[in-house]
């Protein structure tokens, strides 16, 4: 079953403590059709597991660790790996777009989490990022 109905080309889930600062990157996005759900920690994004399954792709911040040591994109890629769905672990094979202000490459992460499609340096210019989403949706049909 599809989140999406006839007017949503897709869905994203964005994780990232500090998304509503830098929400103006999506919008573009939204403007398309995308629909956007936006998690400031893996945990909230867990309460809402059934998006988080069906969501087309994952953009994620890639902070090393905020001020009070709660977040760490390194968790996150870890936890996102098997994700609890009731009883049972379930792998998680989503593409994901990595946003950094630190010097992160996609191959150094990848092994973390295999679904990394690309690493965008903060700031984040919109049009960058929406054609980077339509990349890497369109890789994955």
């Amino acid at each position: 079953t599809s989140m999406t109905d006839q007017n949503e080309r897709g869905t994203i889930v964005w994780i990232d403590p500090w998304w509503y600062i830098i929400d103006g990157v999506v919008k573009p996005l939204e403007n398309e059709g995308y629909r956007v759900f936006r998690y400031a920690s893996v945990q909230e994004a867990d309460l809402n597991i059934e998006t988080l399954l069906a969501t087309d792709i994952i953009l994620l911040e890639m902070m090393p660790r905020d001020d009070l040591g709660n977040y760490s994109g390194m968790q996150v890629l870890n936890q996102l790996q098997t994700i609890k769905y009731g009883p049972m672990k379930v792998p998680l094979f989503k593409p994901a777009i990595i946003f950094t202000t630190a010097d992160f490459r996609r191959n150094d992460l990848v092994r973390f989490y295999r679904g990394i499609k690309e690493v965008i340096r903060k700031p984040i210019k919109p049009s960058v990022l929406k054609r980077a989403v339509l990349r890497a949706i369109g890789e994955c049909g």
